[in-house]
C-alpha cells in the first residue's frame, strides 16, 4: 500500500472492526494515509465511483521503487544498487545468514538480504525468536547425546575396574547435566516470555 500510494494510487481498506484478520487493515491504517475505510459491502460502490472519475495525472514511479522492483525480479541483490535505497545493518538473514539492509524511508521497516530475502521488522523479530528456540533445542539434544555416551563409557570402564576413569566420566556427566538443566530453564523462560507478549486472540 505504501508503494501504491507513492505511485499515485488510491488506498482502500476494510474496516478493521469488520475484517476477519483485523491486523492487516489496522497495520495499513496506522502507517499510511488511507483514502477510504469501509465495510466490505460498501467497497463496490466506492470503486465504481472512483472508476467514474477522470484519471489522475500520471506520475513517474519513484526511483527507489524502481530499483527495488528490479532487485526483486532478479531474485538477487546488487550491492551497488541496494546501497541507493537501504542502509547496511548489524543483523543477519535468518534464512541464509547474509547481511541485512534496512530499506530507507519505509514506514513498515523492511529488510533485504544479499540473496533477495525480504522481511518486515515484525517478521524478522518472530524468526529470530524461532531460531533462538531451535538453537537451544539443538544444544540440549547434543548435550544429552554426550551425556548418554559418557554414561555408557563410564559403565564399561567400571566393569573393567578402571574406577578412576569412570569417576572422571561421572564428573563430566554431572557438569553436562547442569548445562542441560540451565538450557531447559532458559528455554522455558523464553517460551513464557513469548506467550506473554502474544496479542490477544480475535
Amino acid at each position: 500500500m505504501h508503494t501504491i500510494k507513492k505511485c499515485g494510487g488510491i488506498c482502500i481498506i476494510q474496516d478493521p472492526a469488520e475484517a476477519q484478520f483485523s491486523d492487516m487493515p489496522r497495520s495499513v491504517l496506522n502507517k499510511i494515509e488511507v483514502d477510504h475505510k469501509a465495510n466490505l459491502d460498501e467497497m463496490p460502490s466506492i470503486i465504481k465511483e472512483i472508476l467514474g472519475q477522470p484519471l489522475p495525472p500520471e506520475i513517474p514511479v519513484p526511483r527507489e521503487i524502481s530499483i527495488e522492483a528490479e532487485l526483486t525480479e532478479k531474485m538477487m541483490t546488487d550491492i551497488n544498487q541496494i546501497k541507493k535505497i537501504a542502509d547496511h545493518t548489524d543483523f543477519t538473514c535468518p534464512d541464509c545468514g547474509g547481511g541485512l539492509w534496512a530499506i530507507k524511508n519505509d514506514p513498515v521497516h523492511r529488510y533485504r538480504c544479499h540473496t533477495g530475502h525480504v522481511y518486515t521488522e515484525n517478521k524478522l523479530h518472530d524468526l529470530q525468536d524461532g531460531n533462538i528456540e531451535e538453537s537451544l533445542w539443538v544444544s540440549i539434544r547434543m548435550l544429552e547425546e554426550k551425556e548418554n555416551l559418557l554414561l555408557l563409557m563410564a559403565k564399561r570402564e567400571g566393569e573393567d575396574e578402571q574406577t578412576g576413569i569412570s569417576s572422571f566420566h561421572q564428573e563430566r556427566v554431572d557438569v553436562i547435566r547442569k548445562h542441560i538443566d540451565r538450557l531447559r530453564s532458559l528455554l522455558s523462560a523464553l517460551n513464557e516470555d513469548l506467550h506473554r507478549n502474544l496479542p490477544p486472540a480475535g
